[in-house]
């Protein structure tokens, strides 16, 4: 049996009222790298302007290095990211290069939700310099959040925010 096929499907949410033929492209470029997934068009956003594309999934942003940079890692004691040091990056460019193709090649971002660590925007057209930069990252600090690379400063920039349990009302002023 296939990696990929003892994998659950990743659930891959775009922007609501995507077209069906963006959804069928962008389900294949998940399913070229080996990553089966369900893609829905149930991000809803409002607006009067025509706005760029979203793509967003939930996994380990460690799993997703180690996944692009060519498969799992081998050893169990293996650090995901020294694959991905070595060229992997260049995978994870292409998904989201191939993304943006599936989408028209429109403006828009691709959002890693990593439920261990901060969620990962990966705008199209991103450097690869930030790419290769994300294996020096310090994850382990890094819980709860957003990550984005700010391509006016040049830096990533981490939005330190705690996500809210589920379930719960929010909260009322007294």
């Amino acid at each position: 049996m296939g990696e990929s096929a003892s994998l659950k499907p990743l659930d891959a949410i775009v922007d609501a009222g995507a077209a069906p033929e963006e959804m069928a492209a962008v389900e294949s470029v998940f399913r070229a790298a080996n990553v089966p997934a369900t893609v829905r068009d149930d991000y809803v956003r409002l607006s009067a302007e025509v706005l760029p594309f979203v793509v967003m999934f939930i996994a380990p942003v460690t799993w997703v290095a180690a996944k692009f940079a060519g498969g799992f890692a081998a050893k169990a004691r293996e650090d995901a990211w020294d694959e991905y040091r070595s060229g992997g990056w260049r995978g994870l460019s292409r998904f989201i290069t191939e993304i943006a193709a599936a989408r028209q090649g429109r403006a828009g971002k691709t959002t890693i939700r990593d439920p261990t660590g901060p969620d990962l925007d990966l705008a199209y057209g991103i450097p690869d310099e930030a790419l290769q930069e994300l294996a020096e990252l310090d994850w382990d600090v890094m819980r709860n959040g957003d990550l984005g690379w700010d391509p006016v400063t040049g830096q990533w920039l981490f939005l330190h925010a705690t996500r809210a349990p589920r379930g719960l009302p929010p909260p009322r002023r007294h």
